[in-house]
């Protein structure tokens, strides 16, 4: 199975080609599952240099979230230096930033001035989120209000042990043991340049969180093709313009005055689309006005995504020109709210690349975004920018490899899903020494698309054979599996071989997590083997293949009831045809 198997770092890609990796996240621990942590050792940044400068068509991207969740953020972050640094490897490394990462930026003001991150408006009118932040803020100051902050407002609560990870990942992991809370404050405050108190010390091997962000990027794209960003992009008002970004600048244009709190939520309101009656805005008409209207970006000229990627770019750029000389603008507070969300339950609505995700992760199916919900607003961007790849982090696909996929209401465009974070990397599936990510190769008469598995000892992967066996539906690269969602019915990918008497393929798109720990996810992920496309006679599947319903019985369950395979389930995975929609109306 090509699509799975790493070529040798001697053998040179026969065109251009990016290699992804997402949401690496400090490597986090589970006692009960132990879990690799090869995507921090400074082997695989080893490896990964080794790849590019035998391969001069190699680059590498990394797409966001380092921080919060393990304690190894500082080995990570090191390598992606080291990766960056290095003039071989000028214009082909491409670290991303994700929502953790800029929001780490918010220390820098919030820990100096808490008195004025206090609430500004009446509690119904706030962010959900922000809610127990503003309440129990008062009086927290050091290592009190840090913790207050992770917890929160950074979704950082996690332990190893006694020490909350968030605090301690600034630090190196082989000092954290026998480094106390107020030790690992001063990593944390000398890594973004924030004042120490008298009597602290800043240590040598402090990271520089502003020298390394300023070598970092947004959002990026690649062979004009591949656009790379944390969140996906999913909602087509996140391509926004210029004069869209200069609409959040305030008459001061300073923050400094007691308003910090009140701005961020009225930034993250817009970016939201809420109304604000009486604010800055009323509703969506002012952001149209300044410019953020699709009908209106080729004034300017360019491809619309690659426009906006450059716009991102160049406000992290400002951001953090300014912050390295002590300042906080109306940018700085736009940036964090780029990072932050909006209220759910509508998770995917936010006009960011930073923040935003249409795609149902862990828990469940999405809902229809109220300004897009048939996608073809955003298949007219990708589409008028000549994209064919999203690449992107954010949300937990639940599966232990990234997923590779295509959505039957974006035609031309294949989406990969690269967060394989939050106890999907344990060694008993992948190996300790493996890293999993994606590539991209554009070759003279085609496009490659694959899962990319990389060993750092040489060795072969415990998971390849079960790669093989689960995911052996999804190697015909020319059709990625299409991502089919059912009202009120479980989520599925479906795939046929491609090749005349060939198969159509189906596999469960499920919450792993509601499963006892003792079944591991490869052995969850089990795939039906529909009749032949060609017999299929009613109805069309979003693949365009023919089916009908007649032939159920044909189709094996390999889950039985107790992966919720009952019959009644197995006979409600027709109805998303279009000769079962047409039934139901």
């Amino acid at each position: 199975m090509d699509d799975l198997e790493q070529p040798p770092a001697d053998i040179e890609e026969t065109g251009p080609t990016i290699l992804m990796f997402s949401d690496i996240e400090g490597c986090q621990a589970d006692p009960k599952n132990p879990q690799s942590i090869a995507l921090c050792s400074p082997l695989f940044y080893n490896k990964i240099a080794e790849m590019l400068r035998v391969n001069k068509k190699l680059e590498v991207a990394f797409l966001g979230d380092y921080f919060d969740q393990g304690m190894h953020v500082h080995s990570s972050i090191t390598g992606m230096e080291m990766l960056l640094d290095d003039k071989d490897f000028v214009g082909r490394v491409h670290v991303i930033l994700g929502n953790r990462d800029v929001n780490k930026l918010r220390f820098m003001y919030e820990l100096v001035n808490s008195v004025d991150v206090l609430p500004s408006e009446p509690t119904g009118s706030r962010w959900k989120a922000w809610a127990k932040y503003y309440d129990e803020l008062n009086g927290k100051t050091g290592v009190d209000l840090v913790k207050h902050i992770l917890i929160t407002s950074m979704g950082a609560n996690k332990k190893e042990g006694e020490k909350m990870t968030g605090l301690y990942s600034f630090m190196p992991f082989d000092k954290i043991a026998s480094a106390d809370d107020a030790t690992a404050l001063i990593y944390l405050k000398s890594a973004l340049r924030i004042p120490l108190d008298d009597g602290e010390t800043a240590p040598e091997d402090r990271l520089d969180l502003i020298r390394f962000f300023g070598k970092c990027k947004l959002a990026h794209v690649f062979n004009d093709k591949v656009l790379m960003a944390h969140g996906g992009g999913f909602d087509p008002d996140a391509f926004f313009d210029q004069p869209y970004v200069d609409s959040f600048n305030p008459e001061d244009g300073f923050v400094l005055d007691g308003n910090y709190s009140f701005k961020l939520e009225e930034f993250r309101k817009k970016l939201s689309g809420k109304d604000q009656k009486g604010g800055a805005y009323t509703d969506r008409e002012k952001a149209e006005r300044y410019g953020n209207d699709q009908t209106k970006r080729n004034k300017y000229g360019r491809k619309p995504v690659q426009y906006s990627v450059d716009i991102y770019n160049t406000l992290l750029k400002e951001v953090i020109d300014e912050l390295s000389k002590g300042n906080f603008t109306w940018k700085f507070v736009l940036l964090q709210a780029l990072g932050l969300k909006p209220d759910e339950p509508e998770d995917a609505r936010y006009k960011s690349l930073i923040q935003s995700c249409s795609q149902d992760g862990c828990k469940g199916q999405n809902i229809p975004l109220d300004n897009d919900k048939n996608g073809k607003k955003l298949e007219k961007i990708l589409k008028a920018s000549g994209i064919t790849h999203v690449s992107y982090g954010h949300k937990p696909v639940c599966f232990p490899i990234p997923l590779i996929y295509s959505r039957p209401t974006i035609s031309g465009v294949t989406f990969i899903s690269n967060d394989t974070s939050n106890a999907k990397r344990t060694i008993i599936e992948i190996g300790e020494n493996t890293v999993v990510g994606t590539s991209v190769t554009f070759k003279t008469n085609d496009i490659v698309t694959q899962v990319r598995v990389i060993t750092l000892d040489g060795t072969t992967s415990p998971a390849e054979e079960k790669y093989k066996a689960i995911f052996g539906p999804y190697s015909n690269k020319k059709k990625p599996p299409v991502y089919v969602e059912t009202p009120g019915k479980e989520t599925t990918l479906e795939y046929d071989d491609g090749v005349p008497g060939g198969k159509l393929h189906k596999l469960l798109f499920n919450n792993l997590y509601t499963y006892p720990p003792d079944l591991r996810a490869f052995d969850l992920l089990k795939y039906e083997e529909a009749i032949p496309v060609e017999a299929q006679m009613d109805g069309s599947s979003a693949l365009g293949g023919k089916r009908r319903s007649r032939h159920r019985k044909q189709q094996k369950s390999k889950r039985g009831s107790k992966y919720g395979g009952s019959k009644k389930t197995r006979r409600s995975k027709h109805k998303h045809t279009k000769h079962g929609r047409k039934a139901r109306r």
